[in-house]
């Protein structure tokens, strides 16, 4: 039995084997040519005995059925996926098949995850609000934006209701019916915040009564989007239509080699003043193999991967559902998680402003 399995070979699933740089990785994907994986052993199927532990990053809802194939299989699961399916619903299933389950693994939620938890931990605070997103190095109209992911996943952004906490109950908006905010991201400029659905496993633990997350966007794409909302673009049945057509007309490709820029920082307020606690990562990517959102991203899921074999080898982790947040606590599992960050040249900063 290998150690790895990596169900999902794209974008994020090719950065992280990059990362990991471990030879041991058995690769399922039956989209891949055998030769793009020279060194790896790939397989197009999910079957018992396979391996201990497998890495799911795969686009949409086929992820949660890819992951309880895994559980049925006998595969612990790091899930980096952006799925609709319960967490709680998978960590049971995880649970009777005697595996454990780590959702939310990989950028946001994910990294996003830990600085949450972390000021959490450190300041007792009043709220935590995080600001996310990857776009453009330099804007282009009419769109402002490039996309570097599944542009199924990327969709769901936009019409996925958002779930935020507001005085300690959890509440939902229309991503697009929100209010938009103006944000001013340091080094890099002004940018556009919408509220989004990336809380996920945090909102059973937020560890404050006021916490939300926001996608970040150059000014002029958020009202682009409102726009394709307000026209009935985004709806069941014309959706598909709109994504087709950005496909065909490659108004939202890279070009090649085009620079990103990924941001994530997280701030958090106490009651006790108004000054800011934060922490803050910006990464730009020149081009090339892996643009700087599936590196962030996978290097994200190699952490979240790095903490569980540490856990799985010091404490024994008991079947059922693990997340991010709760398991940075520890503090040599902290250690194991960001550890990874510095191999692969991301910096992760810590102010008070």
């Amino acid at each position: 039995m290998r150690e790895l399995a990596l169900v999902g070979a794209g974008r994020v699933g090719s950065a992280f084997l990059k990362i990991w740089n471990n030879r041991e990785i058995i690769v399922i994907d039956p989209r891949v040519p055998m030769d793009s994986f020279l060194g790896y052993a790939l397989v197009d199927e999910i079957h018992a005995g396979m391996a201990k532990v497998a890495i799911v990053a795969v686009p949409g809802d086929i992820a949660s059925i890819k992951i309880i194939e895994c559980f049925e299989a006998g595969m612990n699961v790091v899930d980096v996926s952006f799925h609709n399916y319960d967490c709680k619903k998978l960590g049971e299933i995880a649970k009777k098949h005697g595996c454990w389950y780590l959702p939310d693994a990989g950028f946001g939620p994910g990294i996003m995850n830990m600085m949450c938890s972390r000021l959490a931990q450190a300041y007792n605070p009043i709220s935590i609000n995080a600001y996310i997103g990857g776009n453009p190095l330099h804007r282009k109209a009419p769109w402002f934006y490039k996309s570097t992911w599944n542009s199924a996943d990327h969709l769901e952004e936009y019409t996925r209701p958002a779930r935020y906490i507001e005085n300690g109950a959890v509440k939902t908006v229309m991503p697009l019916e929100s209010d938009t905010r103006i944000i001013d991201v340091p080094g890099v400029g002004s940018m556009e915040a919408f509220c989004s659905d990336g809380l996920r496993t945090l909102l059973d633990n937020p560890g404050t009564a006021n916490m939300a997350e926001f996608t970040l966007r150059w000014p002029g794409f958020i009202d682009n989007m409102k726009l394709m909302w307000q026209s009935g673009m985004l709806l069941p049945g014309t959706i598909d239509h709109f994504a087709t057509g950005i496909a065909l007309s490659k108004q939202w490709t890279p070009e090649k080699d085009e620079q990103d820029l990924s941001v994530l920082f997280v701030e958090a307020r106490v009651a006790s003043d108004e000054r800011v606690r934060g922490m803050r990562m910006i990464h730009t990517r020149d081009g090339g193999e892996h643009s700087s959102m599936s590196w962030c991203t996978a290097a994200g899921t190699a952490a979240a991967l790095n903490m569980a074999l540490d856990a799985q080898e010091s404490l024994n982790m008991a079947p059922g559902l693990h997340t991010i947040e709760t398991m940075v606590h520890d503090s040599s599992l902290f250690a194991a998680y960001y550890d990874i960050f510095e191999q692969v040249g991301i910096k992760i900063v810590e102010y008070y402003a």
